[in-house]
Formats: structure tokens, C-alpha cells, sequence
């Protein structure tokens, strides 16, 4: 089944003659929990479920977000940082936001059930699958970021011997789908509910709710975050930006003079020592996970299961992944040279005269800040860039003029400039 046959729920096609008699699976029943007329109640154990829990860690994640925002912001430091990130000005500001948005997603959560609806309020019907398959449901960038997986039903509502022939959706995002699996096979009887009146709620395969770990479409090893892994999952979020900004601080700040040789053999031994050997391994798991799809997917044609349609990643998907370990590999090797040439630097600065040609305070899209002296120390080798702080430019009389450059050797022997102060004319 290829995307352009998704019916919308209302429709109602003439589908193939199914492998089996298509009539009313009359010793089925249905799950016990949406036996009987409905108000039901809804069995306790179901709010320890999974999908319960899950719906409770949106509200953890926020208010976790507001905790780490409003600390930081009384953190003497950051609002000197908060001068160059100026995100970060409004840190404690953006933790309030988040704290009241997380008041509100608590109070949606705790006022409604979620599917956990459909047990109290729904009807429950008869169906019988007839078809299933594995489609992509989202790509980005050529990369498949979600998957639909798509049974054909036909359902039997009461009191009626024709049924309907329905296609229902449960979408999987790329990251789990390697723990998704299809429970359901083809010609097996099935659940399908809907609340009646209630638009929010449609007619939807009971097993595709997620509601129940062990119908349907089911994760294995499925469980919650707990608060404490909701805590370390925010916590390395915070932690991953930080060193994103660390890393560009490192490249303006810790650059050498010289800095096309490190750029060039330096970039290039970081995508030969790590970019190649990441893509010898993307290729490796690519052409394994080929292999791992046709076995699967023979063996759901011999079972009745999901079939895959397409690949995960399409070539020009593929692609960018492998630029991306290349490009991924120059930068670690050349910030980290930058880095030890720096840091391990124990040689005295060489103060050097230079020109002075201007003090620059540019912003980037309102979320970035730079401060930067213009100097020239070499005609030859052109204008240079010294990032600082705007407290280190009040320095300066004058935005032109003379000035001197500490310049050290390097630990790795490249030149690079750790200061660039005033010339102050002896009196």
C-alpha cells in the first residue's frame, strides 16, 4: 500500500478481495476494560501505564526547564556572558514563561485523560485487519524524521452486516521505530472505537492509541521517564548548548595569526583521522540495515505483518549525513588544536605595534553579540580580528590610532594574539 491510497476516515473505497472470508469475527470480544455501556471506569492500573506517565513528563520537562533557567540567572557571571548571548538576559524571565506554561500543561493534563478517553466515553466495534504497511510519514531534509504505520480495516458497527472499510494511522517518530512493533497481522479481529459527538476523538483502531503496552503498535522495553531522567535529560540539553557556545568562544578567542594553515590541514586531517572512519561506519550500519529490512520484510509477507515500503534515508539524505561526519571531524580536530596551542602555551607575550582600525559591536539574528578590535599587524597578511570583551574596548580613547598586540609563540608553534592594548604616550 503506497501513500497516494490513505483513504481519510469518512471514505469508504471498494478494496481488494482479502486472502481470507471477510465476515463478522462473531466470537471476538473485545477488551475488557471497554466491556459494557459507557460512562465506564477506567481501571486504576491504567494511569501507571506508559502513556499515562508520558503525559505527566511534559509538565516535568517545563517546569525542570524553569528551575535550571531562574538558578543560572543568579549566577553572578552570567550576565556577563548574558552580553554576548543576550538570550540570556532574560533568562530568569524565560523561567517564568516556562514555569507558567508548564502550570498550564499540568492543569490540561490533570482536567483531561487523554485517549484514556476512549475507554471511559468510546464504543467499542468489531473490525477485521485486511492490510498493513509501513510508510513514510514525515521526511526532512531527505531524511524520513517519522513513520506511519497503516492498517486497512473493515469494521462492523452494530446492528449492521456490511462493514466499513476504514485505513487507520499511528505515527512513529525515526528515533523509535527501531522499538516499534506490529502486533496485529493480517485476517486478525481487532478493536476499533470512537467517541461518539466528540470530534477530537475519532473512530481510531483500539491497539493504535498506545494507551495498552501489549496490543498493537507497541514500543519494547516501553516505559516513562522518571523525574530524575527527566531532570539528567534537560540538564544534558543545557549542557550541550553550553558547549556548542563554548566551542565558537574557542575558534574567535584562541585562533592563531596564521590561522589559514590550521584551517586548511588541520580541517583536513580532522575529516581523514574522524570523518572518514564515521562514514566507513554510516555505510557499514546503511548497507547492514538494507539487509535487516528485506529480511523483515519477507518475513512479514510470509507472516501478515507491517511491510516497509522505502528505505529510512534516501541517497540525498545519505549524503548530507556523510558531509555532515566530514565536516563534523575537521571542526573537533581544529578547535582543538586552537585549543592546545593556547592553553599549553607557556611563552612570554611579544608586545608588537599595530594600527588600530576600528572597535565593532555586531549582532547576530538578536540572539548573538560580538565585540572585536580591527587591527593590522602585518600589511601583508591583512586586517585581523580580536574579540573582547566591551568593557576591555572602553579602553580606548579612540576608535583609531596606534596600539600594541600580545603576541606568544604557541604551543604548537602557531603565533596567536592573547591581548591587544592602548598605546599610552609617556607625558
Amino acid at each position: 500500500m503506497d501513500d497516494e491510497t490513505l483513504m481519510t476516515p469518512d471514505s469508504q473505497p471498494d478494496a481488494e478481495s482479502p486472502p481470507f472470508p471477510l465476515e463478522r469475527p462473531d466470537d471476538y470480544e473485545v477488551e475488557p476494560e471497554l466491556r459494557g455501556w459507557p460512562p465506564r471506569e477506567i481501571p486504576p492500573e491504567f494511569f501507571d501505564l506508559p502513556y499515562h506517565q508520558r503525559r505527566l513528563n511534559a509538565h516535568r520537562a517545563l517546569f525542570t526547564a524553569a528551575v535550571f533557567c531562574d538558578v543560572l540567572s543568579l549566577i553572578p557571571s552570567v550576565d556577563r556572558v548574558a552580553m554576548f548571548l543576550l538570550p540570556l538576559q532574560y533568562l530568569f524571565w524565560i523561567g517564568i514563561a516556562l514555569m507558567a506554561i508548564g502550570a498550564v500543561v499540568f492543569v490540561v493534563n490533570r482536567s483531561s485523560i487523554g485517549h484514556l478517553e476512549y475507554i471511559r466515553s468510546g464504543e467499542a466495534y468489531v473490525g477485521r485487519v485486511l492490510d498493513l504497511a509501513i510508510a513514510p510519514g514525515q521526511i526532512v531534509n531527505g531524511v524520513v524524521s517519522a513513520w506511519n504505520y497503516i492498517a486497512r480495516v473493515a469494521v462492523w458497527k452494530p446492528h449492521s452486516e456490511t462493514p466499513q472499510i476504514r485505513d487507520f494511522v499511528a505515527s512513529v517518530s525515526a528515533t523509535h521505530k527501531s522499538r516499534a512493533r506490529m502486533l496485529y497481522r493480517i485476517g486478525d479481529a481487532a478493536t476499533v472505537v470512537e467517541v461518539p459527538g466528540d470530534k477530537r476523538r475519532p473512530m481510531q483502531l483500539y491497539g493504535f492509541l498506545g494507551v495498552r503496552p501489549d496490543i498493537g503498535l507497541v514500543r519494547t522495553n516501553d516505559k516513562a521517564l522518571s523525574l530524575l531522567e527527566v531532570i539528567a535529560a534537560v540538564g544534558g540539553l543545557f549542557l550541550l548548548l553550553g558547549g556548542l557556545i563554548a566551542a565558537a568562544v574557542l575558534v574567535n578567542v584562541y585562533g592563531p595569526i596564521g590561522g589559514d594553515e590550521i584551517g586548511g590541514w588541520g580541517a583536513l586531517a580532522g575529516a581523514v583521522v574522524l570523518g572518514l572512519p564515521a562514514c566507513w561506519y554510516m555505510v557499514k550500519r546503511r548497507k547492514a540495515a538494507a539487509q535487516r529490512r528485506e529480511q523483515r520484510r519477507q518475513e512479514a509477507l510470509a507472516s501478515g505483518e507491517a511491510v516497509e515500503e522505502v528505505d529510512e534515508v534516501g541517497r540525498f539524505g545519505f549524503g548530507v549525513l556523510l558531509l555532515g561526519a566530514l565536516m563534523a571531524g575537521a571542526g573537533v580536530v581544529v578547535v582543538g588544536l586552537m585549543t592546545v596551542n593556547a592553553v599549553f602555551d607557556t611563552s612570554k607575550p611579544e608586545w608588537r605595534p599595530v594600527q588600530l582600525n576600528g572597535m565593532f559591536q555586531v549582532t547576530h539574528q538578536f540572539v548573538l553579540r560580538e565585540y572585536y578590535l580591527e587591527y593590522t599587524l602585518n600589511p601583508k597578511a591583512g586586517k585581523k580580528k580580536f574579540y573582547c570583551a566591551p568593557w576591555h574596548m572602553r579602553k580606548f580613547i579612540a576608535p583609531q590610532g596606534p596600539a600594541f598586540a600580545a603576541v606568544h609563540k604557541g604551543a604548537l608553534g602557531m603565533p596567536w594574539v592573547a591581548d591587544v592594548e592602548p598605546w599610552i604616550p609617556k607625558e
